[in-house]
């Protein structure tokens, strides 16, 4: 069988987003004829579920442990609260002190630190894997600039999945020292230079790095990001949402990202301008809101609409998301080239979506499967209706005219054994070409 070595920093039990889509790409490419070998950051205190244990058993994953780890405090850990204790809101970190600066003007990232003090060991583990292709993934961005070294010393076909933007995205490069700007943005032309493959998990991503390095990148592509059903295989479909109140969820925490701010001002203007019937919209997310967020709820009068439920793994996604009436997303304004994760896991529950995204292609991939509809900004005063509407219509126990008609064939292509499948075709035109 054809083997694969998986760069992946981040990776199960790690809690990231970023862990998520090698997950579901590795426990399918055996289907697919490749044999994957996983490398990643051991994450310690954390546990693989027992189902996505069983859906690892007989993978070759190979863990680097880190003297320490800063970045476990940010991720879901699973945990319930104890009972009787307080839900608090989680302070936001300040970027002043010292490790943070630190680290932000580190080039690349700091995690370029520990593969460089073990990548005698790294080098080791590929002479004895003999891989036919290296798969790098990033951010980090070292999960995508090591396998570029190694490639090289190697000769092995190198697929370099940016995900999302490194250096031309707009939130990230704030902050920073001009010299580790210059590095990264070098390191960067030189990942998309040798690169066989540069893969991306958005459409518009793709169109902006092709504009801005033109024939210096020999092939791009995108692969969207997916939900698994065999992952979810032992949910329970839980019994449709009865309640009389709107409810609206947004599967994960609110942050600086993913900001509550656009639906907190929507919820204020439904409670200034239609009256009472903003009591009957409830929206839930999955982590305490920040203190800004707080604030401005309460400023807006509509703290009470906001609540908090405890982090769930996502093999009981569909069956969490059942819950809803309405699913939300909500991206950064400045951030118009991603396509949140979270849209994948919401094609999966078959509940309508509602997306404040700035990126076209999101409403594109609503229209196109019929899932849900997408506004802009600005777009308040419809947004204000429509919800409006569908809180008088759950009031009154009619079903909510929310414009979405779901089209399952057009959904399925965004289960993660198509995903995985375009990812193995293009793994077996490489080595093809390569002879």
């Amino acid at each position: 069988m054809k083997r694969v070595l998986m760069f992946t920093p981040y990776f199960l039990p790690r809690r990231r987003v970023g862990a998520m889509r090698p997950f579901r790409f590795v426990i399918h490419l055996r289907e697919q004829g490749w044999e994957p070998v996983v490398l990643t950051i051991a994450a310690k205190g954390q546990q693989l579920t027992p189902r996505e244990a069983e859906l690892l058993k007989g993978i070759q994953i190979i863990e680097l442990n880190p003297p320490f780890d800063r970045t476990l405090s940010s991720e879901s850990q699973l945990k319930p609260y104890q009972v009787g204790e307080k839900k608090t809101a989680p302070k936001i970190k300040k970027s002043n002190s010292f490790l943070t600066r630190f680290d932000r003007n580190l080039p690349v990232d700091s995690w370029l630190l520990l593969f460089m003090l073990q990548y005698k060991k790294i080098i080791d583990l590929v002479e004895e894997i003999k891989p036919d292709v290296l798969y790098g993934t990033g951010d980090p961005w070292s999960g995508l600039l090591v396998p570029q070294w190694l490639a090289k010393r190697f000769k092995v076909p190198f697929v370099a999945d940016f995900r999302d933007p490194w250096t031309l995205c707009k939130v990230r490069m704030h902050d920073r020292f001009s010299l580790s700007i210059a590095l990264d943005k070098y390191f960067e032309r030189k990942i998309v230079e040798t690169a066989d493959v540069v893969l991306f998990q958005a459409g518009k991503t793709e169109e902006k790095y092709k504009a801005h390095y033109g024939k210096q990148a020999k092939s791009t592509q995108t692969i969207y990001n997916s939900y698994d059903l065999s992952l979810m295989k032992n949910s329970k479909v839980e019994e449709a949402n009865q309640d009389s109140r709107l409810k609206i969820g947004f599967f994960g925490k609110f942050r600086l990202m993913s900001p509550a701010k656009i639906i907190i001002d929507v919820l204020a203007e439904i409670k200034n301008s239609q009256g009472e019937i903003y009591k009957n919209i409830q929206v839930y997310s999955y982590g305490p809101l920040n203190e800004v967020d707080q604030k401005d709820a309460s400023a807006g009068g509509v703290s009470a609409q906001f609540h908090q439920c405890d982090a769930v793994p996502l093999e009981h996604a569909a069956t969490e998301l059942q819950k809803y009436d309405i699913l939300f997303l909500s991206t950064d304004t400045r951030r118009d080239e991603i396509i949140p994760a979270k849209l994948f896991e919401y094609f999966s529950a078959g509940k309508p979506i509602l997306s404040l995204s700035p990126n076209p292609e999101v409403g594109e991939l609503l229209e196109m499967t019929g899932a849900g509809v997408q506004f802009k900004i600005e777009d308040k005063a419809e947004i204000v209706a429509l919800l409006t509407k569908c809180a008088e219509e759950k009031q009154q126990g009619k079903p909510i005219s929310f414009p979405a008609n779901l089209q399952p064939e057009k959904i399925k292509q965004f289960e993660a054994c198509e995903t995985t499948r375009e990812l193995a075709e293009l793994f077996d035109k490489l080595i093809e070409s390569r002879g």
